[in-house]
C-alpha cells in the first residue's frame, strides 16, 4: 500500500493518492452514468482548504488554484458551495476561470474582529487576509441568484454555550442564504 500520511485530530491516516496505491482496487464507476446531465440538477460542496492563503493552507497557491479549477470544471455541477475561500480575489479568479459560472461570497467570515456585517451584502468590506468565507458558484444558464441574505445574524448565545465569537458559528461564519 502506498499513500500520503496525514492526521485527523490525533489519528494518523494513510491516504491513497491513486487507485493503484491500493492493490486489487478499481476506480469507482458511478451508477446511472448514462443519465443526460441536461436533465439533472447537480449540487456539490467542497472545503477548499484556505484557498488564497499560503500561511494556513497549501503553500503552492498556483498549484492549488489550478487543481481547484480542474476539479470544479470536471464536476460540471450546476451549483457549487465552497468553504474556506480565504482571499477576496479567489472567488473572482475562480469565476473568471470557469466559463458560464457566476458567484459570490457571504459577508460573514471567520477571524473578523467584531464580525462587522455590511448593510448591503453586495457591498465589500475590509476583511482580514486570513478570513475564511463560504462562497457559491452557479451556472448562469441553469440558475439565477434571486436574493441573498444572512441567517441568524441576530441570534444570541445559547444558554450554557460559550459566547465568544471563536466558539459560535465557525468563528463568525454565520449561515447564509443564497
Amino acid at each position: 500500500v502506498t499513500g500520503v500520511v496525514g492526521r485527523f485530530n490525533n489519528t494518523l491516516q494513510l491516504l491513497p493518492r491513486f487507485t493503484d496505491d491500493i492493490p486489487g482496487t478499481t476506480a469507482y464507476v458511478l451508477a446511472g452514468g448514462d443519465i443526460d446531465r441536461n436533465t439533472t440538477f447537480d449540487v456539490a460542496t467542497w472545503n477548499i482548504e484556505w484557498l488564497g492563503n499560503t500561511r494556513n493552507g497549501p503553500t503552492n497557491e498556483p498549484l492549488q488554484f489550478n487543481n481547484a479549477v480542474q476539479v470544479l470544471s470536471g464536476l460540471q455541477s450546476d451549483v457549487i458551495v465552497l468553504q474556506e475561500i480565504s482571499s477576496a480575489d479567489a472567488i473572482n479568479q475562480l469565476v473568471a476561470s470557469l466559463p458560464g459560472y457566476a458567484g459570490n461570497c457571504s459577508p460573514f467570515v471567520s477571524n473578523n474582529p467584531g464580525h462587522e456585517i455590511p448593510a448591503d451584502p453586495a457591498t465589500p468590506t475590509t476583511i482580514p487576509d486570513d478570513a475564511q468565507r463560504v462562497c457559491v458558484l452557479y451556472r448562469t444558464d441553469v440558475a439565477t441568484l434571486a436574493r441573498q441574505q444572512p441567517l441568524l445574524e441576530k441570534a444570541g448565545p445559547l444558554p450554557g454555550y460559550p459566547a465568544a465569537a471563536d466558539n459560535f458559528w465557525a468563528s463568525g461564519r454565520y449561515p447564509y442564504l443564497w
